[in-house]
């Protein structure tokens, strides 16, 4: 069987060296003090179809393609999504969380969706730091410790059939490569699923293409529920989870749980459209050189208002 090749997953090569977050100055500051970003609980982004779209097109068609194609074995199927309902947990230990990421560092259209009231910032992180996050606490002994993906988000056209049969042919050369491994859990259609729900997490409708979006993802938090934590919005509770992103050297990335070296995983920041550019400037700046980082402090080059 040739392997599948599929956008929804790609390799570390293919990342830019630095990617932007865009947020408040708030938030920035957070980020500085805590070394870490928050990854949201995925049912609680703005897409109201995430992680769900690409599994009902998934289910829709794997018995046409199971037809057509003699490769795809009869008993590949999604029973064990059927019987445990990934994208209606009620609980978050199986939930994905995730931080999103561009790879423009001045963009109108991610400066007016979230840094309002001209006062945000696009936050460019070393692409290599945010590829080793870890959940933002110090590993003991023994500790399971849930991976962590960073990849480009995968646009896809579920009303085109071959797209969601390249999706379900990558998922079940996945599932198979490691069920031939001997693993001693998880069956064929475990694997399946399993695949396919971290290329729904990692996979968003064509209409959101124009966002380019990167993703930090973390598949699940069992064995460490007690790193879930919570914020408000106007209506409700949003669950996250805090994770560290280490230092940056020339050998690779340098854990440093206690924060003891001065952190370089952010490498510049964009100043969004704002009244007070000189003034703000001239504070972020300071804001960074007092922590001895060394972060390149830019302006926003779009000529956009609404003070």
């Amino acid at each position: 069987m040739t392997e599948p090749d599929n956008d929804a997953f790609t390799s570390p090569n293919k990342l830019p060296d630095q990617v932007f977050h865009y947020t408040s100055i708030d938030t920035m500051m957070k980020i500085v003090s805590s070394r870490s970003i928050w990854c949201t609980a995925l049912p609680y982004l703005n897409d109201s179809k995430e992680r769900t779209f690409l599994f009902d097109a998934v289910k829709q068609r794997l018995p046409f393609l199971k037809q057509q194609d003699s490769s795809i074995p009869p008993e590949l199927g999604l029973q064990s999504l059927e019987a445990e309902d990934v994208t209606n947990l009620t609980s978050f230990a199986d939930e994905a969380f995730v931080a999103c990421f561009a790879e423009k560092s001045d963009s109108l259209m991610h400066w007016r969706a979230y840094c309002p009231q001209q006062n945000g910032v696009a936050i460019g992180f070393r692409s290599a730091c945010l590829d080793e996050a870890q959940i933002a606490e110090k590993p003991e002994a023994g500790m399971v410790v849930p991976r962590v993906l960073f990849a480009r988000v995968g646009y896809l056209n579920t009303e085109d059939p071959a797209v969601i049969d390249a999706v379900i042919r990558t998922a079940y050369y996945v599932a198979k490569k490691e069920v031939d491994k001997g693993h001693s859990w998880g069956d064929l259609n475990d694997h399946f699923r399993w695949t396919l729900d971290t290329m729904a997490c990692l996979s968003k409708e064509k209409a959101f293409e124009v966002e380019d979006e990167l993703r930090l993802l973390l598949p699940y938090v069992r064995y460490r529920e007690n790193n879930i934590q919570f914020r408000t919005v106007r209506s409700t509770l949003i669950p996250y989870v805090e994770m560290a992103v280490h230092n940056h050297s020339a050998t690779g990335v340098v854990f440093d749980f206690d924060k003891k070296l001065t952190w370089n995983a952010i490498q510049s920041v964009v100043i969004g459209p704002t009244a007070n550019m000189e003034l703000t400037r001239r504070s972020i700046e300071a804001f960074f050189a007092l922590r001895r980082m060394e972060v390149e402090v830019l302006e926003s080059k779009v000529p956009y208002r609404d003070w």
